[in-house]
Parts: C-alpha cells; structure tokens; sequence
C-alpha cells in the first residue's frame, strides 16, 4: 500500500508540475504590445496609445475578424483631435489588418522597422515600400463617425479628422490576468513540492 500511496504522490506531483508549466506557456505564447500612433506626420497634434495581446504570428492570417484569440484589443486611447477623444476597447472595432509581408516578426523586440526580407522594413512609408511591402498595422471600427478608423496602411483617423501614423509597436507590460496566471502556475509547484517533501520526510 505504500508503494501505491508514493506512487499517487508522484503523479499528482507531475500533474501539478505540467499544469504549472501549461499556465506559464500560455502566459509566455501571448505578446502584450504597445501601440503608438503620431499625427505629426500629418501636420497635426493628435496621438494615440493601445494595448494589444497579440500571438505571435497573427501578422501571417493577415485579416482578423474580432473578437479573435490571436489578436485582443485591450484598449485605445486618442488625444489631441479635434473630436473622437477618449478611450475605446475591442467592442468598437470589427476588424483588424496586420501583416508583414509574408515575414514573421520578432515580438520580444520593436516591431516597427523590422527587417522583411524584401528590401523593406516592417511600417516603412517610403515611396518604394509603403502600401504593401512593408506590410500593415490597422483598425478597423464597427462606427467609423465616432471611433478611430483604419483608413490606409499603417494610419489611422480619428473622429474628427486627423490622421495618424504607427510609429511604434513595441513589447508593453503584461495584462493583469496574464501576471495572475503565471502567480498561480508558481503556486500550484510550490504547493506540490512542499507536499512531496512532507511525504518523504514521513
């Protein structure tokens, strides 16, 4: 009987062991991204910020509809505009478009100016690159009157007019629920571990 009990012991420590490596994964496999947007280019004073849990790889599907696993909008924020200022969340959006030219990314690092492999960079506007080959970044709003709206590659506009482009895409701080998960998987070896050695201490 004991043989059977240690055994029970070892399993559940395993068990223990690949949920709490399971959790750590799928924090690990979701990207949380800083998304910054500048109508400087433009001529205007507007800007924007979002937060983005994004896969990686989602640039390879290059048209995702939401809401989308691979691709989560946690929040967008335009200031600066003339009208539409304000917070929006993936509800206000319907699509997304992201690409990057047949290329994959590499999310531990800036996105923007990423080698392609074509003789582009990832969010280029040069004359020879941009609308296409240096891939695309864009929102796409279920009410385009009152919410930023994707327009051409890599700009978006906001309400009121002002058009604004990606200048940044950039590795940001994880989500809550990411950081609780994680806590959790930590827990659940910590947990298991104390039990293993109590038992063999017995």
């Amino acid at each position: 009987m004991a043989g059977v009990e240690k055994r029970g012991k070892t399993v559940k420590f395993k068990s223990a062991i690949f949920g709490a490596a399971l959790l750590a994964a799928t924090c690990a496999n979701a990207a949380v991204m800083r998304v910054s947007w500048s109508g400087a280019q433009f001529g205007n004073a507007a800007s924007a910020t979002g937060l983005f849990d994004i896969t990686p790889g989602a640039e390879s599907q290059f048209i995702l509809g939401l809401p989308n696993p691979a691709f989560r909008i946690l929040n967008v924020t335009v200031t600066g505009a003339s009208a539409g200022n304000g917070s929006f969340s993936e509800s206000d959006f319907v699509l997304v478009a992201f690409n990057a030219s047949g290329a994959l990314l590499d999310y531990s690092r800036e996105l923007i100016g990423q080698d392609l492999g074509n003789g582009c960079t990832f969010g280029d506007f040069s004359l020879a690159c941009y609308g296409g080959p240096s891939g695309d970044f864009n929102l796409f709003a279920m009410a385009p009157g009152a919410t930023p709206n994707g327009t051409y590659y890599f700009v978006l506009t906001a309400a009121g007019g002002e058009t604004l482009a990606v200048t940044s895409i950039a590795p940001g701080v994880p989500e809550p629920a990411s950081w609780a998960m994680l806590i959790a998987g930590f827990g659940l070896v910590g947990a298991a571990m104390r039990r293993r050695t109590i038992a063999v201490t017995a």
